[in-house]
């Protein structure tokens, strides 16, 4: 009989013993889970915040394209009223460094004789450079054309040509397509077809100067054809000399 009671009182202290576990196990799993939901809840927090700093991010965003929109309007308006008002409304100094006078040349561009103008820039290009006997100019002739001159007629071509025509729109163009102060021959073939110097015809690239402001290639002109022409090709190269007049022209701030 003690026995069995004994028996007893073992099986009921381990029964005791699992439940004491049991419970514990079921503590233990219960703060897990509130810390589970705990840290779900600052996922939460925390995706909820980065959600609304995204609208946030996206309502700036779409102000600013808006307001970019804006000022780009405003600007091409203020581009097309600058484009409306003729360039040759203002007047160009006719300043030189080496006492050259502009007047013929600032009449033949102002006559729209673009051919002529031409040859007189080529000309008083040479006179500037004290090299009219020689008819071409040297690399150090280019490289120290003074600033004034270069300005003078630059700006008397960009203005009677209302922008189309001049160095300083040659070299922007020349640029454009990757030109530095190195000669790239590359760069050079692409130039002077950007400008329409070299035209196909019949399958051949062939040299054709258009002496008309109608001609739809931007900084056509000048191309200083009649009175260096043979002496650069002979001489310089084309492609180098206008490479060096483009550099002064950066330098002179064109």
């Amino acid at each position: 009989m003690q026995d069995e009671q004994g028996r007893r009182r073992e099986v009921e202290g381990r029964l005791n013993s699992v439940q004491n576990t049991q419970s514990q196990r079921e503590r233990e799993l219960e703060r897990q889970l509130k810390d589970e939901q705990g840290r779900r809840r600052e996922v939460e927090g925390r995706l909820n915040l980065v959600e609304n700093t995204y609208r946030e991010l996206e309502r700036q965003l779409e102000y600013e394209r808006r307001n970019r929109q804006g000022v780009e309007v405003q600007r091409q308006r203020e581009v097309r009223s600058q484009q409306a008002k003729p360039l040759s409304s203002v007047d160009v100094p006719l300043v030189s460094a080496k006492g050259v006078d502009y007047t013929k040349l600032r009449d033949l561009l102002a006559g729209g004789k673009w051919k002529e103008a031409d040859e007189e820039t080529a000309r008083v290009m040479l006179k500037v450079a004290g090299r009219e006997s020689e008819r071409w100019l040297r690399v150090e002739d280019i490289e120290n054309f003074p600033c004034e001159d270069l300005g003078t007629i630059d700006k008397l071509w960009v203005k009677y040509s209302n922008g189309k025509f001049g160095f300083s729109v040659q070299k922007q163009i020349y640029q454009s397509l990757g030109g530095t102060k190195e000669y790239n021959g590359r760069v050079w073939k692409a130039f002077r077809d950007k400008v329409g110097w070299r035209v196909g015809i019949l399958g051949w690239r062939v040299w054709r100067v258009c002496w008309d402001i109608s001609t739809p290639y931007e900084g056509h002109l000048p191309f200083l054809e009649k009175r260096f022409r043979d002496k650069w090709r002979s001489r310089l190269g084309l492609g180098v000399w206008s490479n060096r007049l483009f550099s002064r022209a950066e330098t002179c701030r064109l």
